[in-house]
């Protein structure tokens, strides 16, 4: 997959150059907590707002700076509409 300039730009996601040790530790934290545990699809973590995936959204959300009700907020959101993306994006490809 190939990635243009300006979407990276623009890209709202933690710079792995720039976040702080406390940053880093949330991170590797997170990771080891959940490395050997068993994800569905990415789908099904949408639409069933799975659990390990909103932890790892809300550590995100967190270290790029929103507040615990505006990360609560916003997944009660994105989720239905992320989910709605790609099954709509699946029906477009499948023609």
């Amino acid at each position: 997959m190939q990635f243009h300039k300006y979407v990276m730009e623009n890209l709202l996601a933690p710079n792995p150059f720039e976040l702080s040790n406390h940053e880093k530790e949330i991170l590797l934290t997170t990771f080891e907590e959940i490395k050997d545990k068993n994800f569905p699809s990415f789908l099904d973590q949408l639409k069933n707002k799975f659990s390990i995936r909103k932890e790892v959204d809300k550590k995100i959300l967190e270290i790029l700076g929103f507040e615990e009700d505006e990360i609560e907020a916003l997944l009660k959101d994105l989720y239905p509409i992320l989910h709605k993306e790609i099954l709509s994006l699946k029906e477009l490809m499948a023609g």
